[in-house]
């Protein structure tokens, strides 16, 4: 009866040969133990030494050769079923779920907003004095693209002011548009950013604010000119803008798809594409090093945020994204003091460490906890070089 040690707590445990290639939990602490490579059972071992032809001159290897032998394929069916294999697709689906949900989603205020569209796509709508009479709220006018021919322009003496206000100099007013009247027809229309020279007007008619009527047509003197005007004024801005930005992110949104959604996929369907399970099988061990994985994400000596940190791995584990990281692999530590505090209002710190192959790993956290982090990192990164030495 082979004799194997407990990866979590040490404990030495005779194991039936019936247990070999199955998972059973340790009588001590329950974590979940793959009895694997930990030792070779002697009756499989006798049956290999058993099929050894006389006369041969190479021995048949012992199954323990075998086992640090296999061929890519049979180490990635070592993967399967494991709690890493279910991690990382878990995180493939929900990324390219996720990708799906945000384009739909803008697809959907296309949809919502196809009056916009239609100006965007064919430019604006050239309305005459009647058409700008029968133009109101009701009729959706805040989603077209008009153009009018004026006769005359004057300058109105309407300004758009801020008020900046700080502590130092107090409020200060600031004139930020100046509007133009633009005789369209019988009456003038107020344009706000109209170019010099121009009798002609693009842009979308806006309804004019409350704060707006106060001052003008609802004042006594004002009033008797509103008849005059046309209820609303119009905004010469760029109103292609908007749809630019928009188009520029649903763009951005199909290549993601494209390119980090297909690869997401291609991870689900296949594996070993993963870089986390490319470097779990080149360990040999795939299945070992998964059931380790998976009792240091349950029992971590540390938890700070979305990782789980034990002296064996350092394991990132969010709504979208799994990592692991070997302490084997680390080469320095430094710690940063943040200039922002947590919803306790105690000072965040972060930890950087860096890893081999230009790779960096960042934990924030509060002092304490990063304290804890610093330390570990450190003695692990000390045991790495005095191995080496």
């Amino acid at each position: 009866m082979p004799i194997i040690a407990c990866s979590a707590c040490g404990k030495n445990l005779s194991v039936p040969d019936q247990f070999y290639n199955k998972r059973f939990k340790c009588p001590g602490c329950q974590s979940i133990i793959s009895f694997e490579l930990e030792a070779i059972p002697k009756n499989i071992e006798k049956n290999q030494n058993n099929k050894t032809t006389a006369g041969s001159d190479s021995p048949i290897k012992t199954n323990n050769e075998e086992k640090f032998n296999l061929p890519q394929g049979k180490l990635r069916k070592k993967l399967q079923g494991s709690w890493v294999e279910m991690e990382i697709k878990t995180k493939c689906i929900r990324t390219f779920i996720g990708f799906v949900v945000v384009l739909v989603s803008l697809i959907a205020i296309v949809g919502f907003k196809y009056r916009y569209v239609i100006n965007y796509i064919i430019g604006p709508n050239e309305m005459a004095q009647i058409e700008l009479e029968n133009l109101n709220e009701q009729k959706g006018f805040g989603n077209n693209f008009i153009l009018v021919r004026g006769k005359e322009v004057v300058l109105s003496s309407a300004h758009q002011i801020d008020i900046i206000t700080s502590k130092r100099s107090g409020s200060q007013r600031e004139s930020k548009y100046v509007y133009k009247e633009l005789l369209v027809g019988e009456k003038w229309l107020l344009v706000k950013n109209l170019d010099e020279g121009t009798l002609n007007a693009k842009g979308n008619p806006i309804s004019f604010d409350d704060d707006f009527l106060k001052y003008t047509f609802n004042h006594p003197i004002i009033g008797p000119w509103e008849k005059k005007y046309y209820p609303y004024y119009l905004d010469n801005s760029w109103y292609r803008l908007n749809g630019h930005i928009f188009l520029g992110v649903i763009i951005v949104n199909i290549l993601l798809l494209y390119f980090v959604g297909g690869e997401a996929l291609a991870i689900f369907s296949d594996i070993s594409k993963s870089p986390l399970a490319k470097k779990i099988i080149e360990t040999k061990t795939p299945r070992l090093i998964a059931d380790e994985i998976e009792n240091n994400a349950q029992n971590p000596l540390i938890s700070i945020g979305s990782w789980r940190l034990s002296q064996k791995y350092f394991i990132y584990n969010s709504f979208f994204f799994f990592d692991v990281y070997f302490p084997s692999s680390f080469l320095k530590a430094e710690k940063i003091v943040l200039d922002e505090r947590d919803w306790k209002f105690k000072k965040k710190c972060k930890i950087i460490i860096d890893v081999k192959g230009g790779e960096k790993i960042e934990i924030e956290g509060s002092g304490k906890s990063i304290d804890k982090v610093e330390k570990l990192a450190v003695d692990l990164i000390t045991q790495n070089n005095k191995s080496k030495q």
